[in-house]
């Protein structure tokens, strides 16, 4: 092929008229780099050279070398759009879906390479991309099906040269996004390996450190996706393969680069719009607290000074995970554990601050102060006191009596003082107390037989010697808040908790 290809050079009409003729070599030599070596000149008939045996060439194993070639010398040619509207490509793109499904049984049957669809992609999103020719390259019968097959057989476990088949589906998602879903919902057996297609290229690229092109189209492809799915059944199962950890993770380490870059300000438009879209499906607690935790605070506080540089979307999809999502997952337990964390690590960044949006200062502002109280809060609800020795402290560090469950001590030779001294006398009776009232809920109309506040049922264990009750680490139990519950809703009536009080302690 080198002789070959320094004869393009020097005859390049001849190496043309050679090819035309069906000259393996001259077709190889003219696909190789047809926008370096082959003038512009002579470019236009090179497309139409290329379209002509790709129609003429019947499909078969023995032609397949040769349709490949022509179709990789198309790939590059497309790339002017001005060569995209030569007649010649729209009359041969049936012929091309053709060859585009002949491609696709092959590697069904082991005979084909995912590489040469990600080619097959680039010409699909060359032609939908010309803002003059989607229309009619839709219209196309099979385009939509034969796009979505070759997608979903492109490869995930490695980073491919280059991105078409993220490229191609995310275009065809753009334009007809519900015959796609519709086909995917009716030929996919397992949802999840449409989610392994769109968030697994991108955790590969980003753990090799792909190029901006790669993670840009895996991106592009994933948000314009998630765009379609709030109802379907691919939400749950994107969002149990940590689409949005891997989302977040991919904001933080653009956001961190100058948002001036063209690619970078995609990607961080595209990631925003997806965490902020993410985190309202489903539940949006464990959600919300994964996102946080990859990194979406230290995100948005880098995107603070340079949020001038976003579309409306993306400003507007800021504003709401700053002013709103996270104010109001700030009330449960994961997420104030996940924010607390963070906040302490960003406490002291030099990007904090910094911002030119006095809205965004004002509302990040306001967020760790909110955040600050209701972790404040959740550190003093943790908090108990000792029952012997008054020592306070995390409620982990302290032990629960296991007959009665009513006290707590830090140590085992604090349970044994209170033991002997005090609790010993009242231990009975407070079990006693728990009993009556589990009975008397459990026996309610309103719940079931074994109702919710049943005692556990436990073997008899013998006591240690000295008597105290054995020393177990404390444990939630539903008596015990039924106890509350019922003592608060009795209080009024004190005749009733008279009644009460006096047979449960066996007083007569």
């Amino acid at each position: 092929m080198g002789s070959m290809q320094d004869l393009l050079r020097v005859l390049p009409s001849k190496v043309i008229k050679a090819a035309r003729n069906g000259s393996y070599p001259a077709i190889e030599a003219l696909s190789w780099d047809p926008l370096e070596l082959v003038p512009d000149v002579h470019r236009p008939e090179l497309v139409v050279l290329f379209c002509a045996h790709i129609r003429k060439t019947p499909r078969g194993p023995g032609n397949h070398d040769l349709i490949q070639q022509c179709f990789v010398g198309l790939n590059l040619l497309l790339q002017l759009p001005e060569l995209c509207r030569i007649p010649d490509v729209l009359e041969t793109l049936p012929t091309m879906v053709q060859w585009f499904f002949h491609s696709v049984h092959e590697l069904d049957r082991g005979r084909g390479s995912p590489q040469l669809l990600e080619a097959y992609m680039y010409i699909i999103y060359y032609l939908v991309n010309n803002s003059e020719l989607w229309p009619r390259v839709l219209k196309t019968p099979g385009i939509i099906e034969v796009g979505t097959a070759m997608w979903m057989r492109s490869t995930v476990c490695t980073v491919p040269e280059y991105p078409g088949a993220a490229m191609g589906f995310a275009e065809l998602l753009v334009h007809v996004p519900d015959p796609i879903i519709d086909f995917l919902t009716a030929s996919v057996a397992d949802v999840g390996d449409v989610a392994v297609r769109l968030v697994f290229p991108l955790r590969v690229a980003l753990a090799a450190h792909a190029t901006t092109e790669h993670l840009q189209a895996y991106v592009w492809q994933l948000d314009q996706f998630s765009q379609q799915i709030p109802a379907a059944p691919f939400a749950p199962a994107l969002l149990s393969i940590g689409a949005v950890r891997l989302v977040s993770r991919t904001l933080l380490r653009f956001s961190q680069r100058d948002m001036r870059e063209h690619d970078s300000l995609f990607i961080v438009r595209k990631c925003l719009c997806m965490v902020h879209r993410f985190v309202e499906m489903g539940t949006g607690i464990p959600w919300v607290a994964q996102s946080v935790r990859s990194g979406l605070l230290a995100a948005l506080a880098s995107i603070g000074p340079q949020l001038n540089l976003l579309d409306a979307d993306a400003q507007v999809a800021c504003m709401a995970l700053v002013q709103d999502v996270l104010p109001r997952y700030l009330i449960f337990r994961p997420v104030i554990k996940a924010v607390g964390k963070v906040l302490e690590k960003l406490e002291d960044g030099p990007h904090i601050g910094l911002t030119q949006s006095r809205d965004f200062a004002d509302s990040w502002a306001a967020l760790k102060d909110l955040a600050k109280i209701r972790v404040e809060y959740q550190e003093s609800e943790a908090m108990m006191d000792c029952s012997s020795c008054l020592r306070r402290g995390h409620k982990s560090e302290f032990r629960r009596c296991a007959r009665c469950r009513q006290e707590h001590y830090c140590s085992v030779a604090c349970q044994v003082v209170h033991w002997r001294h005090e609790h010993k006398a009242h231990c009975r009776q407070w079990r006693r107390i728990v009993s009556s009232m589990t009975i008397s809920v459990s026996t309610s109309s309103i719940f079931t037989s074994d109702g919710y506040g049943a005692m556990p049922s436990r073997s008899r264990r013998r006591s240690p010697p000295c008597g105290w009750p054995p020393f177990r680490p404390s444990k939630v139990n539903i008596s015990t808040l039924f106890v509350s519950c019922w003592i608060a809703l009795l209080t009024p009536y004190s005749s009733a908790c008279a009644d009460l009080s006096s047979t449960s302690l066996g007083v007569t």
